[in-house]
């Protein structure tokens, strides 16, 4: 109470005798009574994920007000690493349907991200699948492992950026009955495509869209004649959480 009567009498009575000098003057007088702990942080809350940050700017001795609920906002649960940063980790859910003259292929993915290298990122899925086949609707099961790179990005893409990729991946798939039919129960799952990472909030979640090239195919294991291999056209789309 002392410091901010003092500071209140003292700014009110720079400002008649002095004007504009006599602020200045006033708001060092501020910064010089207030406790020192006070002058580096005195967090006042403004709502549930919002605070102000107040400080007595040195040089000028005017009181300076600091967001630091923005600078939060950027910084993942890990407190290192922002989206596309080295050491960067989230998990996602997505969906996906790839088409083909002969056969549709439907998709429910999770998946765990991580960034070795900025821009760069390793991701690990676990799927399930429902075929549309001619004669069948058979379902697999389906780990795999992507890489993708961020690019159009100036430096790093920021939390309120859209972040582009190109992705590269493969997978191992297990079935129920012959996938394509005809073929086998077992088949790899290469694929190659690209996609856009959409901010939706400033916790970090993002959309992931894209389009890719899906092939499945048991690559002649059992065979040149067993293997009716399958290339469609996927489109997908998911949700991005931080970790």
């Amino acid at each position: 109470m002392g410091s901010r009567y003092t500071g209140g009498m003292s700014e009110r009575f720079g400002t008649r005798m002095f004007g504009s000098a006599g602020r200045v003057a006033a708001a060092c007088c501020v910064g010089v009574s207030a406790p020192a702990a006070a002058q580096d942080s005195n967090l006042v809350s403004h709502g549930a994920s919002n605070a102000v940050s107040h400080r007595v700017d040195p040089f000028s001795g005017f009181v300076v007000h600091e967001d630091a609920g923005a600078a939060v906002s950027r910084i993942s649960s890990s407190g290192t690493a922002r989206f596309a940063e080295r050491g960067y980790d989230a998990w996602s859910l997505s969906a996906g349907a790839a088409f083909n003259s002969e056969a549709n292929d439907y998709q429910l993915v999770y998946g765990y991200h991580y960034f070795i290298a900025d821009n760069f990122e390793f991701s690990v899925r676990g799927s399930g699948w429902v075929h549309d086949q001619e004669d069948s609707t058979p379902i697999s099961a389906n780990v795999g492992i992507a890489f993708r790179y961020y690019f159009l990005n100036e430096d790093r893409p920021t939390d309120d950026q859209w972040a582009w990729y190109l992705e590269a991946g493969i997978g191992l798939l297990g079935s129920s009955e012959e996938v394509p039919e005809d073929g086998s129960q077992f088949n790899f799952t290469p694929r190659a495509g690209g996609g856009v990472a959409i901010p939706l909030t400033d916790s970090g979640v993002r959309l992931d869209l894209g389009v890719r090239w899906h092939h499945i195919s048991n690559a002649s294991q059992f065979g040149t004649d067993d293997n009716p291999d399958r290339d469609s056209i996927m489109v997908y789309a998911g949700v991005m959480f931080p970790m």
